[in-house]
């Protein structure tokens, strides 16, 4: 969700307003949108106005999607990959 900030919003005995919009009308133009599981817009953006946005999902591509999803990272192969720290002093190599 984004917002929307016009100079009307804001009120005259704020005294940084002008510097604030530097002669722009909008500040924030908003450009709130739904975007899928998948990356796909499926609803949106609304521009340059207020608004309610909404749409349908299918909750079985939600839950497909999830597959695909590492929260460990794909180095977290204990199988694979072992981690370690050398403690010994490194000469230098010319």
């Amino acid at each position: 969700a984004s917002g929307v900030l016009r100079q009307s919003d804001v009120p005259s005995s704020f005294k940084l307003k002008d510097a604030m919009f530097n002669g722009e009308q909008q500040l924030y133009k908003g450009g709130s949108l739904i975007v899928d599981p998948k990356g796909q817009v499926i609803a949106g953006p609304l521009l340059d106005e207020e608004g309610i946005i909404s749409a349908e999902i299918d909750s079985q591509l939600v839950l497909e999607e999830r597959q695909n999803f590492d929260p460990a990272g794909h180095y977290f192969r204990p199988d694979v990959f072992s981690y370690g720290i050398n403690h010994e002093r490194q000469e230098p190599k010319a």
